[in-house]
């Protein structure tokens, strides 16, 4: 049950931050039918990624064709990986490695760090237009 509710926070928040960007959602749509795979080495556990226009599905148990791609790396290399510009040469200098569709690893991870937030609309919401407008105007001139 702790594992059903840890798989479903993962997932909702996946999917608010990819309705951060309204693009995101519908560029998850070339992933359609693709399996990433995250291998948590040291924790060992495996998660697979099922994404499609309409978010990211987690599971920890699949049972179909192998994944398209499988990451492999410590808690540490996966963020370090996760958060690199240059993700050869993290790979190079981590325990992490990838099995499988290198251009899958990468479109997939391309499209969660390219997320584009408007922060000001969401500002907006909580502080109002004025604001939002003096602030952003303040930012652009600093």
């Amino acid at each position: 049950m702790q594992l059903a509710l840890f798989l479903s926070s993962i997932e909702t928040a996946i999917y608010t931050y990819l309705k951060l960007d309204n693009n995101a959602l519908a560029q998850l749509k070339s992933l359609d039918d693709k399996i990433i795979c995250l291998h948590i080495t040291g924790l060992d556990i495996t998660l697979y990624f099922l994404p499609d226009q309409h978010g990211i599905q987690v599971i920890s148990n699949y049972s179909g064709d192998d994944p398209d791609v499988t990451i492999h790396g410590s808690p540490m290399a996966l963020i370090r990986l996760g958060m690199s510009n240059d993700s050869g040469k993290t790979l190079l200098d981590s325990d992490a490695y990838i099995e499988g569709d290198m251009g899958i690893a990468n479109h997939f991870t391309d499209i969660l760090k390219s997320i584009d937030l408007d922060w000001q609309e969401r500002l907006s919401f909580i502080v109002g237009d004025i604001i939002t407008h003096q602030t952003a105007s303040i930012m652009e001139q600093s």
